[in-house]
Order: structure tokens, then C-alpha cells, then sequence
């Protein structure tokens, strides 16, 4: 997390505006040995890139993929892609020598963070400031041919997992020369994007998420998650440096290409209402399951603080819906809470009264959020 270093009149510029994944180093070949990834486009990014630093522009090289989210028409929640890589091996058996693959993303985000004092020139209460999300998965292959993210029973992953991530990505090959003689070495350049799933399986993630909860809650979530980005997670246009526009200031730095997610200022990060820069990560800003799991979270804790006893489920929507969208005082209802009633999802919520014996703690309770394993150190210096 960085603070910008403003300068009204003119560009902004942020401690490490250009600090990316570091390039590894290419050790081809040794002797009688080879190492070579030849399926992939090995070209470098296009200008304004630099080795070290993040591309942001929409073209780049052939290796572009996306994340998958549909399969035949059934959900599978969110994916990272199937990417199939060819070496070109010579001297070395990778059966008795494993190929050690490591993929790493990285994407930079302007947000806001919100404080207690204004400062100058900047509207009260937010603050900007600039996200970077890294994620990393590394493994081995015992064969040459390898597709990462598949059922290959060559690929073995030393953290897997379900999440996903994307963005400006490295993957990077490496093996051992016999008697410790050193190490091979290759990497590409590549893009992962994302893409959005069906709006039902939005809806049934929700209805899974509520499981045991008292359906007027999916009713609420649904209006939400609706409204925000109608049920859209990644932009399909640039527009990163649009975040700090609405303050008369610039995010200087190229924008995203489509299929990142959705960023403003007003809104957040991707479906939900997400506005935490300190707690955002590469999981919640590119997985929809994650994010939708936050915003829902944020809601379930208005929810709790805006209970009254004998209230009726609809009337304790409009609060909460007010209260997630920032009213300072929990009894209002503001434009934004009657807007989600006035729904077809905020529409469907009872006008009935709540239970007087009502478990509010246990309907309102936290969502736990999905475990990261670590990769394994990358071994090659």
C-alpha cells in the first residue's frame, strides 16, 4: 500500500510506479544442455514497458488468457486458465529431473482509503492511494509437455487451490543440471484477464453463501450485488485512471486493459462495494466468489447494527441497504436503500415482521474467507 505524492497541477507520481515482477534470468543452455519454452510468445511487452516494471496498455504479446467461469452452462464458480506449455529439453530427463515452473500476477489499483481528516484539495475523509496485488503458484512437471491448471497428471502445484488471479503475469521454467551444476532457465510474458459468469450463478453463489439463513437475506444480497455492477465483475473497458478524476487528480499511470476489475471511486473493487484498500488482495479484487463473500460480509454487519426488535424484514433492508452505502445514522433510509426496495430482488423481500426470538448474531455471522497456501521459494538465484 502507497500513498501518492500529489502535485495538483500536474502528474501524480507514487513510490514504486513502476516497480513490477522482476524479469528473470535466461540460462538457455549449458554445454549439451537446453531449456526452452517454444509454444509461447517470448516477445516482451510493448512501450511503455520496461524490464521490472507493469505493463498497462491493452496490447502486449500473443499470451493472453482468460479466467474461466462457465463450463458447458454449468457453474463452476471461478477458474484460473488451462495454459499449455512446450519446452524444448535437451540432455536432461525430466522424470528424474522435474521441470520447476513458477507463475506470478501482479496488478496495480488506485484506490481511496478513508480517514478522519480532509487535506488539501481533496474532498474530506478519503485519501488516495495505490494497491498492489501479487499472487504466485509454483510446481513441477515430469515431462516437457505440460498444461498448467488441468488434469495433467505430470503437473504437480505445491499450493493449490481454487482461487484465482490476474494481470500482468510472469511464468517462469527452470531444472537442475546434473552433479549441481547450475540451473536452466526461460519465462514468458503473459496476460490474464477476466471474465464474468451467468447472472444465475451470481445468484446461486448467493443462495449457497445464505445455506441456513433465512431467505429474506438472499433477497437482500441479490439487490446489491444487482445494483452495484449489475452483476458484472470485470470492466469491459480501460478506465483505471478514471479513479481520481472526481477529485481534479490523475492516477498517472497507463490504464488496465478489459477484463480487470471493476475499480472507482464511488463503488470499490469488482461486484461488491469493497472500499478497504488496506485489506484488499489479489483473491477479492479477481475472484467474484471472494468479492461477493466481502461486500456480503459488509452487508451482514450492517444488518447486525441496524436491528431493532419488531421491526419488519423490509423496513430492516432499507436500513441496512442505507447503512451499507455509508449513512452515518443507523435509523435513516436513504436514496440508495429505497432504490434496492423499490428492485425486483428488493421487491421480493416480506413485509412481515421479524421473529421476536430471532438468532440475530448466528443470521449476521461473518462469512470465513478462502485459504491462500504459500508457494515453495523459487530456488533459482
Amino acid at each position: 500500500m502507497v500513498w501518492l505524492v500529489k502535485t495538483l497541477a500536474g502528474k501524480q507520481q507514487f513510490k514504486g510506479a513502476d516497480d513490477g515482477l522482476k524479469v528473470p534470468t535466461r540460462r538457455l543452455a549449458k554445454g549439451q544442455f537446453r531449456l526452452q519454452i517454444t509454444n509461447l510468445d517470448p516477445a516482451d511487452p510493448p512501450p511503455p514497458y520496461q524490464s521490472g516494471g507493469v505493463p498497462r496498455t491493452a496490447a502486449f504479446n500473443r499470451n493472453v488468457f482468460r479466467l474461466v467461469s462457465d463450463n458447458n452452462d454449468q457453474a463452476v464458480g471461478a477458474a484460473m486458465p488451462k495454459i499449455p506449455v512446450v519446452c524444448t529439453l535437451e540432455g536432461i530427463d525430466p522424470t528424474v529431473s522435474p521441470i520447476l515452473w513458477r507463475l506470478q500476477t501482479l496488478q496495480v489499483l488506485g484506490r481511496f482509503r478513508k480517514i478522519r481528516k480532509g487535506a488539501v484539495g481533496i474532498p474530506k475523509n478519503y485519501r488516495p492511494q495505490v494497491v498492489f496485488l501479487p499472487d504466485e503458484w509454483t510446481g513441477t512437471s515430469s515431462s516437457s509437455t505440460f498444461e498448467l491448471f488441468a488434469s495433467d497428471p505430470a503437473v504437480k502445484i505445491d499450493n493449490a487451490s481454487d482461487r484465482v488471479a490476474g494481470g500482468h503475469a510472469i511464468l517462469t521454467v527452470a531444472v537442475e543440471l546434473p552433479d549441481n551444476r547450475g540451473w536452466l532457465q526461460d519465462f514468458v510474458h503473459m496476460r490474464i484477464v477476466g471474465v464474468d459468469p451467468a447472472a444465475r450463478h451470481f445468484f446461486n453463489e448467493v443462495t449457497t453463501l445464505m445455506s441456513g439463513r433465512d431467505g429474506n437475506l438472499v433477497h437482500m444480497l441479490n439487490a446489491i450485488f444487482a445494483w452495484q455492477a449489475s452483476l458484472n465483475h470485470f470492466a469491459s473497458g480501460m478506465q483505471t485512471h478514471a479513479v481520481f478524476k472526481k477529485l481534479g487528480t490523475r492516477f498517472d499511470y497507463p490504464d488496465d486493459p478489459p477484463g480487470c476489475p471493476i475499480a472507482s471511486f464511488d463503488f470499490g473493487v469488482g461486484l461488491s462495494q469493497f472500499t478497504h484498500p488496506d485489506d484488499l488482495n489479489a483473491t477479492i479484487a479477481w475472484d467474484w466468489r471472494e468479492n461477493l463473500k466481502e461486500g456480503a460480509n459488509i452487508f451482514l454487519q450492517a444488518l447486525r447494527s441496524t436491528y431493532r426488535r419488531n421491526i419488519t424484514w423490509k423496513d430492516w433492508a432499507l436500513r441496512a441497504w442505507s447503512a451499507y452505502n455509508g449513512v452515518v445514522h443507523l435509523g435513516d433510509v436513504t436514496e440508495y436503500g429505497k432504490r434496492l426496495g423499490r428492485s425486483p430482488e428488493g421487491q421480493k423481500v416480506s413485509t412481515g415482521p421479524t421473529p421476536a426470538n430471532l438468532n440475530v448474531a448466528a443470521l449476521t455471522a461473518a462469512l470465513p474467507p478462502r485459504t491462500r497456501p504459500r508457494p515453495k521459494p523459487w530456488p533459482v538465484k
